[in-house]
């Protein structure tokens, strides 16, 4: 009965450190390990910062896309109205730059949906790695000058801190090879946006 208070107890202050280090992202990691999460760290912003940039882009592109039809709409009914050839142009330019911005919004989401789908799955995935690891080391941490568990909570920690170095290394592989085929894309479709917009322009 003792026995299963005091590992009650242990269980509910193990839990209660947890939450405190979690607050404050102070886990009692080894050098070594602590300096891998910075590589991690740094990725994981690139990866944000691409993805809500791109999220942004492509926002802006649809709202102009929207403001190009409603543009092409009214000048052709107010040139039809007013009998002007000018504003006629006009309708068929900005409708010509709405199907060029539709094609450029169509590219741009096509990226951000694999970012996404990035963020979702290998980022989310590594990030649980880490969550394991962190636990690990607060539990390696908290049971230090228990005899009956520190073995095995070093055992934990050093066997979760592999695999969250596996897991970095994986992923901060993965994050660069796919930066340089999304630049490699958005590089592309903001130049063909370029060019058909030109294209657009009645001569």
């Amino acid at each position: 009965m003792l026995n299963k208070l005091k590992d009650g107890a242990n269980k509910a202050g193990l839990e209660a450190e947890y939450v405190k280090r979690k607050a404050t992202n102070s886990y009692p990691h080894s050098s070594d390990i602590a300096e891998i999460i910075v590589q991690l760290r740094h990725k994981e912003t690139c990866v944000n910062k691409f993805k809500d940039h791109i999220q942004c882009i492509t926002g802006t592109v649809k709202n102009c896309n929207e403001a190009c039809a409603t543009a092409a709409s009214d000048f052709a009914f107010i040139a039809d109205q007013a009998s002007d050839a000018h504003l006629r142009i006009a309708s068929k330019l900005y409708l010509a730059l709405g199907d060029a911005k539709k094609k450029y919004y169509d590219d741009l989401f096509g990226i951000l949906h694999e970012v996404n789908a990035f963020v979702a799955g290998e980022l989310k995935k590594v990030l649980q790695v880490e969550e394991n690891a962190n636990r690990a080391a607060v539990e390696k941490d908290y049971y230090k000058n228990d005899k009956n568990h520190k073995q095995a909570t070093e055992d934990k920690y050093k066997a979760a801190s592999a695999d969250l170095v596996d897991a970095i290394k994986d992923f901060v592989a993965k994050a660069t090879a796919s930066f340089e085929v999304w630049t490699k894309r958005v590089t592309d479709c903001e130049i063909a946006f370029h060019r058909n917009s030109e294209q657009a322009v009645p001569k």
